[in-house]
């Protein structure tokens, strides 16, 4: 069995010891799971895999394709501005020279965003402006730039004018790489949406999923964990609705229907 946590996994050494401290947890569950992380494959390809304990998705690859393909376990709850309990937003980030701007005064101008597929950088991006675009069209260009923190840098260095990031990346970037988000500001936020959920295989039975859960609350709650979970700002977990990872899909159909079928 391979388990992965590869949403929030900057700081790898931190992500281990979440990882060890949560496997303490599931064994005192009587579960066994892997004691690695394994970080060999694409996070999608293990998303899939036959093999799969664990691992963390996010949204909108979760609403639009895995649905029914794996077991979804929860959503996290993350201290950082932006979250309200299980549910996030994204910070619309631009250079301080913007502070103050409104989103529709960045028409013409360039955005980058991590991934076609992301619901944080591209999806929630693509719904707070297809009510400004005319023509299905509202920025100059629009860069992929293949991860947050990158479309963060993309910002500040000048190759773009804004992009959206999801808002525990950009607390951990404030807190733990500042200078990658040196001359940022937020200009405003998107739509809530449930955080990036845990899933693990199809095949996975209710009782250790529920064991699952509970591993993750005692995580959550053990003070001997605080600084471990506090590191990636883990709170807790709450179990959602399946229903509820229809936002994601929900936010595309109203782009859509305003005639902007993609970021551009």
């Amino acid at each position: 069995m391979r388990a992965s946590l590869p949403m929030y996994d900057a700081n790898p050494s931190a992500t281990n010891a979440f990882w060890s401290a949560l496997c303490e947890a599931l064994r005192h569950e009587g579960l066994e799971p892997p004691s690695v992380l394994d970080r060999s494959d694409p996070a999608d390809a293990l998303w899939t895999a036959p093999d799969l304990y664990l691992s963390q998705t996010c949204g909108y690859p979760y609403a639009s394709r895995l649905r029914g393909v794996v077991r979804l376990i929860g959503a996290p709850v993350y201290a950082a501005e932006g979250c309200d309990g299980p549910r996030y937003r994204s910070a619309l980030l631009a250079r301080e020279e913007d502070d103050g701007a409104s989103l529709a005064s960045f028409a013409g101008r360039r955005a980058a965003f991590n991934a076609v597929d992301s619901q944080s950088g591209y999806n929630t991006l693509r719904h707070a402006v297809a009510p400004l675009a005319t023509d299905g069209r509202f920025f100059s260009q629009t860069i992929e730039s293949g991860a947050h923190a990158a479309s963060a840098r993309m910002v500040s260095d000048g190759q773009s004018d804004i992009c959206a990031v999801d808002c525990v990346t950009w607390a951990l970037l404030k807190r733990d790489a500042p200078e990658d988000v040196a001359g940022l500001t937020v200009i405003g936020w998107t739509a809530e949406c449930p955080s990036l959920p845990f899933v693990t295989s199809i095949q996975t039975s209710d009782g250790v999923v529920d064991a699952m859960r509970r591993a993750f609350r005692t995580l959550g709650s053990t003070p001997a964990h605080a600084a471990t979970c506090d590191a990636l700002l883990f709170k807790g977990l709450e179990v959602l609705d399946d229903e509820a990872y229809e936002t994601p899909l929900q936010m595309e159909r109203e782009a859509q229907s305003l005639g902007y079928t993609e970021l551009k």
